[in-house]
């Protein structure tokens, strides 16, 4: 039997000044992303744009396999720290800020195998995404292809705790990264992959990525229902009710109580409505006391 879901209680803050997002940039220096058509997650996947073997071997981060052994061997030899180490090498400079991202949390979840229990996978991706955050997309794909079903429902809540703003209506971009990586290792790619070419014991290695971008248009799905989408198109075989439902209680947690919610009939987020305090019943009148009556004297 599966798990119920833990509740998650980390505050979101939702950002000052409109759709400012830290973590929106995330063209590393020397990285190569190039952004094409605007996309809903479960749209036909059309080719990469061409790229040629020099840019490739140029641009790519060499040996991304030889970084993610590390992280993986880390993990196992520190379990507790797990959302730490995901952290500090995700501020790591890349090609693929977005597949790395999702790569990390392949080999995260691979490291502590069958004994991941809920809330372990909860922190990590939520570290994951609060450090980058325009990468939710593709961490929480990565997460979902690599655990079993009991823990899907954390996965996608612990992501909408993560996100700046998860009421933000998202417009989801595709992108094509490119890494390079070594020779005939066992890797599952996020969406598809195609190598670019192979120099030595090396391969370059072109995928597509998913991120987002905020609009102002009401007729995009808000980031959390962008979230869900993600997990179900990456394989969860967890009911939807169960992935909205954690969702609910996370947005519940953190957003029930700000006045002016963004949430409304037109989201397929249900928040739950404000609760009605129970009246308090009134002090019960007492009975009066019927006084007894005074025997009559008895004749002599």
């Amino acid at each position: 039997m599966d798990d119920p879901p833990v509740l998650l209680h980390w505050a979101v803050a939702r950002p000052s000044g409109g759709f400012a997002y830290p973590g929106s940039r995330l063209l590393a220096t020397g990285g190569l992303i190039l952004l094409s058509s605007f996309m809903n997650v479960n749209a036909q996947q059309t080719p990469c744009p061409d790229i040629d073997c020099l840019q490739a071997k140029e641009k790519a981060t060499p040996f991304e396999n030889l970084l993610l052994d590390k992280i993986e061997n880390d993990i196992r030899v520190n379990p507790l720290k797990a959302p730490d180490i995901v952290s500090e090498a995700l501020v790591t400079n890349v090609s693929n800020p977005l597949t790395f991202a999702g790569h990390l949390l392949q080999r995260a979840s691979k490291a502590l195998g069958q004994r991941m229990n809920q809330v372990e996978i909860a922190r990590i991706v939520f570290a994951a995404v609060k450090v980058r955050p325009q990468a939710a997309i593709e961490i929480v794909r990565g997460a979902i292809q690599t655990t079993p079903a009991r823990l899907h429902s954390n996965i996608v809540a612990a992501a909408v705790a993560g996100v700046p703003d998860a009421y933000l209506r998202a417009e989801v971009i595709r992108a094509c990264e490119i890494f390079g990586e070594t020779l005939n290792i066992r890797r599952q790619p996020i969406l598809e992959d195609r190598i670019v070419c192979t120099e030595g014991n090396q391969q370059f290695v072109e995928e597509v990525a998913l991120g987002y971008e905020a609009t102002t248009l009401s007729d995009y799905k808000t980031l959390a229902e962008v979230l869900i989408d993600a997990a179900i198109q990456a394989g969860s075989s967890a009911s939807i009710y169960d992935l909205q439902q954690a969702v609910d209680l996370v947005l519940q947690n953190n957003f029930g109580a700000i006045a002016g919610n963004p949430a409304d009939f037109r989201t397929n987020i249900t928040v739950p409505p404000p609760v009605t305090p129970t009246p308090t019943p009134g002090t019960p009148t007492p009975t009066p006391v019927t006084p007894t009556p005074t025997p009559s004297p008895v004749s002599p």
